[in-house]
């Protein structure tokens, strides 16, 4: 909603002035640029100039926002007048940018000054009971027909009569059909325009969704698998034809792209909590993303976010150039990413194809795979300007985090190690990952995770070699920053160098090599999730207990570490030269991290 509110206001700017999309400087990242001329436009019987033009739209904006959102969203939006001269150096550009950027940030301060009206106008709620109010966002200031049930009887408005029956989850009129947008975005190839009404109450105009014109009428927009003649306009996703396109990373999972045990859980889940039996084309829900995963069924909410955008973008000294690389970052977050997330990864410069990380041999570029197993089982809920959010599978959004780094390092001129497939150079990014119950609140996925990001992207300690930033914070949560001592749990040093609670790119190739070599203990077949449950518990419990006491004493008891390789030397010694291994490995500096492979190996263990 907010990419398609982004290139619904550019698009009614651009035609309310009179300007083409050659107009555009950059959008995305829930902003933009325009380069339009100050020229005055008569209106009925008004001349008006661009920027009272501009501004009425702004402030008719904010006041469906202030209506939609009860204030929790703005949208700031500054006309500066410039003559030429500031095109032409670096000095003078730079100046008009910081200009228009304080301007911005005024504006966010004085939120809502021209709606104030409407901001203090007291209301008294229309929904009284807890069960009729929006399930999702929690408003009660709406009238029965405008909610709408997505429960057993999908789709009804509310009334009187059925308002209280068993088995409604009711919404609001704006989140069901975003709810259904969801669904289409799945397979749709182009976003319809339309200025003539739509009625939302069809089935097959589910998914409609209604923004402010610059007018004051209501605009419809509704995506779909292929272009509407009858639309006034329309936007092709990601490719680039005659028409405009719309770049959207929409890759979505779906129920029908699911393991048959993780639909049948999905269904579960579903019927148990009143709502009805998801389709195939429907999008995977947590349940079902969940039980996806191998081991433990549990949610991975990954947030990553390039280092030093600001440093980048400040030193950007003209037009063209500040076009092209917010291009290049849309092209990278929006199309090369989706790709990405199908495994699709491309290729090197020498035609060598850059694979997956599979660390159990779920084999997602098998052509003979099952249906399933072609693409990641995860979401995209956010991608865009120099930032994600995505959510699936633990153990496939844990793998994808090293993918996306690894493609994101190479687009922006990293040198790719074909021995470690791993990439060094390039613009840095850090992430987050932190793991949660389907049931836990999605909200609460992406503030933890982006604390996790927080944290990659802040943590000091001797043992990061190459500064701060580019790492990622893998599994952080909270009582990671806890050890015991003397029987009591304190907080750890944000120095602390024997607890890393990041760890940089390298790291996480060490740490993977390590999980690989565990999941292939004592098997001489294809390797499966199902290998790491021929892991005796005692291998991995004496590392825990080794690294337990690194960590809380600082203390290394080399003959408890000598005995443990001893007692497993024959069986580690008789796969890929096992203690070769745990030499090059299992080094002083590696048990700061020790504890992440040792975490992944037992979730993997895990059932349910």
């Amino acid at each position: 909603m907010l990419e398609l509110l982004t290139e619904h206001i550019i698009h009614e700017i651009l035609k309310a002035v009179g300007a083409g999309r050659h107009a555009i400087i950059y959008s995305g990242g829930g902003g933009f640029g325009l380069l339009l001329p100050n020229r005055n436009i008569i209106i009925g019987d008004k001349e008006l100039s661009i920027m009272e033009i501009i501004e009425e739209y702004n402030d008719v904006l904010n006041r469906w926002s202030l209506k939609e959102f009860s204030g929790r969203f703005f949208i700031a939006i500054d006309v500066y007048p410039f003559s030429p001269d500031a095109l032409t150096s670096k000095e003078k550009f730079q100046s008009l940018r910081q200009t228009q950027v304080d301007n911005l940030d005024r504006l966010k301060r004085r939120k809502f000054i021209n709606q104030l009206d409407d901001l203090f106008k007291p209301k008294m709620p229309e929904q009284l009971k807890v069960q009729t109010e929006c399930q999702i966002t929690r408003r009660d200031d709406l009238d029965d027909d405008q909610m709408r049930d997505i429960g057993v009887k999908f789709g009804e408005i509310m009334s009187e009569k059925n308002k209280h029956e068993d088995g409604r989850v009711w919404v609001s009129e704006s989140c069901f059909h975003q709810f259904k947008i969801g669904d289409r975005l799945i397979d749709a190839n182009s976003v319809n325009r339309y200025t003539v009404f739509v009625d939302r109450n069809e089935k097959k105009n589910y998914g409609t969704l209604v923004l402010p014109g610059a007018n004051g009428k209501d605009v419809f927009y509704k995506v779909d698998k292929e272009p509407d003649e009858g639309a006034e306009c329309f936007w092709r996703i990601n490719v680039w034809q005659n028409n405009p396109v719309f770049l959207y990373a929409n890759y979505v999972r779906k129920h029908g792209e699911l393991s048959l045990y993780a639909q049948k859980k999905e269904r579960e889940s579903l019927n148990k909590d009143g709502q009805h039996s998801p389709e195939s084309d429907h999008t995977a829900t947590f349940y079902g993303l969940a039980s996806s995963s191998c081991g433990s069924d549990l949610i991975g909410a990954l947030r990553m976010d390039v280092d030093d955008m600001g440093a980048l973008f400040v030193g950007v000294g003209t037009l063209i150039e500040l076009s092209v690389k917010s291009r290049m970052l849309n092209l990278f977050f929006k199309v090369y990413l989706k790709q990405i997330c199908k495994t699709n990864m491309g290729k090197l410069k020498s035609g060598e194809e850059i694979s997956p990380t599979d660390i159990i041999g779920k084999n997602y570029t098998d052509k003979n795979a099952s249906k399933e197993n072609k693409g990641r089982n995860l979401s995209v809920i956010y991608a865009g300007g120099d930032d994600l959010f995505i959510l699936g599978a633990w153990d496939e959004t844990t793998e994808l985090a090293f993918d996306i780094q690894r493609c994101f390092s190479l687009f922006t001129g990293g040198i790719f190690d074909t021995e470690k497939k791993s990439v060094a150079g390039g613009l840095g990014i850090s992430g987050g990952l932190t793991l949660h119950q389907p049931k836990f609140p999605l909200y609460q996925m992406a503030r933890k995770s982006g604390e996790a990001e927080y944290v990659a992207k802040n943590e000091s300690g001797q043992f990061i070699k190459n500064g701060l930033k580019n790492r990622i914070a893998l599994f952080y949560a909270d009582h990671l920053t806890e050890i015991e001592r003397n029987g009591k749990m304190e907080k750890v040093n944000e120095n602390d160098e024997r607890l890393m609670l990041s760890i940089d790119w390298i790291q996480f190739y060490t740490v993977k090599e390590i999980v690989k070599f565990f999941s292939l203990y004592k098997s001489d077949n294809e390797i499966t999730c199902m290998n790491m449950m021929y892991l005796p518990s005692s291998v991995t419990n004496t590392l825990i207990d080794i690294t337990h006491v690194w960590h809380e004493k600082g203390r290394l008891y080399i003959p408890h570490f000598l005995w443990f390789l001893k007692k497993h030397a024959r069986e580690f010694d008789e796969k890929l030269n096992g203690l070769q291994f745990i030499k090059q490995h299992f080094k002083l500096t590696n048990f700061n991290i020790l504890h992440l492979p040792l975490l992944w190996i037992e979730l993997l263990k895990r059932r349910g």
